[in-house]
């Protein structure tokens, strides 16, 4: 469920943009591999969720998308849902995952936006990076008003994505959200 504009206003003036983005970045940390990212930031740094910070050496993705409620102020009053979407809408962050499927056949890459968001080439490319260093066989591209348990404007899934069409795709799409938004 999307906060009310008060609500959104208030954690708005707790969490200015910088400050929150310094916080993700001092909890999680930053890597350069794209299956330990969570978040893409708006410079195209991905947020490490493999809890290296904590000591976790497995380089496998620990965290919950929802651990970003940790670092809002006041931390943890929000829905895990919420609190996601409040932090990707702040910080212009995508939300971001590179999965291998369980039996190994094929990797997997998601990616999500909310419909405010304003995606920037930084992000853009580095997800195309990912793509394409990740090789998925299966994406799903999906955007968002107020989190993944909100409103979805648009889903897609693809088998064989092709990678250097993938920016030209978000950008589309968030375009084609934005349209359904306004009508």
């Amino acid at each position: 469920m999307p906060l009310s504009p008060k609500q959104e206003k208030e954690l708005a003036q707790l969490n200015k943009k910088s400050n929150l983005v310094d916080r993700a970045k001092r909890k999680f940390g930053v890597t350069s591999n794209c299956q330990e990212a969570g978040f893409i930031l708006e410079n195209g740094a991905m947020l490490d969720f493999t809890g290296r910070k904590k000591g976790n050496t497995s380089g496998i993705h620990i965290h919950e998308h929802e651990d970003v409620s940790d670092i809002l102020k006041p931390a943890n009053q929000l829905f895990p849902s919420e609190a996601i979407a409040f932090f990707q809408k702040q910080a212009n962050a995508i939300r971001f995952g590179c999965r291998q499927y369980p039996d190994k056949t094929k990797n997997a890459l998601y990616v999500q936006i909310e419909a405010k968001q304003k995606p920037t080439e930084q992000q853009l490319n580095r997800i195309t990076q990912c793509c394409k260093l990740f090789e998925p066989g299966y994406m799903a591209v999906d955007i968002y008003e107020g989190g993944f348990m909100g409103k979805r404007m648009h889903s897609e899934s693809t088998d064989n994505p092709n990678c250097l069409m993938i920016a030209q795709k978000l950008k589309s799409d968030l375009e084609k959200a934005k349209k359904k938004e306004k009508k």
